[in-house]
């Protein structure tokens, strides 16, 4: 079982060097062209919490071994098959609302969903479905940002830096592997 009080595990330098990259950077080539690709990942980070479970009880647990289907890229933590994680459940919760919203806000007229915390707000709420559904989205969007954040936050309840590295790794991977494909 996870404990909060565990103080983060001793890394060389050479080791701290490879689990403290964070994400990847392509250096540009300079110069004016044609044909040129863009690669978004909607919502890369949270995708990769959610669909690896990627949790702070789920890194380097006792119940499994590393294998190869649960070994961290270049960093060779592993993440438990038997259970899910806390942060990842309920990343994917937020993840799944979000791109419900985000589907919603492309043809909706008007948005049911209404807070009491809004009245009185006035022209701060949105009230065509359409801005409303992207209000809720970008709201959700940040709440994941905050997701990630908080995994490295060393006085985090459900902080562990590990738990960091291991998502700006798989980052790294996936981006590496979509530059292969283009």
């Amino acid at each position: 079982r996870w404990k909060k009080n565990l103080p983060e595990a001793w890394k060389s330098a050479v080791e701290l060097s490879v689990s403290d990259r964070g994400g990847h950077i392509f250096d540009p080539v300079v110069g004016a062209f044609s044909d040129v690709v863009e690669m978004d990942f909607s919502s890369f980070y949270p995708h990769i919490m959610w669909r690896k479970n990627l949790s702070v009880e789920t890194l380097n647990c006792r119940c499994c071994q590393p294998t190869p289907g649960n070994t961290v890229p270049a960093l060779g933590y592993h993440v438990c098959t038997r259970q899910e994680g806390l942060i990842s459940a309920v990343v994917g919760r937020i993840l799944t609302e979000r791109m419900r919203a985000k589907d919603l806000s492309k043809g909706a007229e008007t948005c049911e969903l209404r807070f009491p915390e809004e009245s009185g707000m006035g022209d701060l709420v949105p009230r065509n479905g359409r801005d409303r559904y992207r209000s809720i989205s970008t709201i959700l969007k940040w709440v994941m940002v905050t997701c990630f954040g908080y995994t490295g936050y060393r006085n985090a309840r459900f902080g562990k830096i590990e738990a960091h590295e291991t998502v700006t790794a798989y980052a790294r991977e996936y981006l590496l592997r979509a530059r292969e494909v283009v």
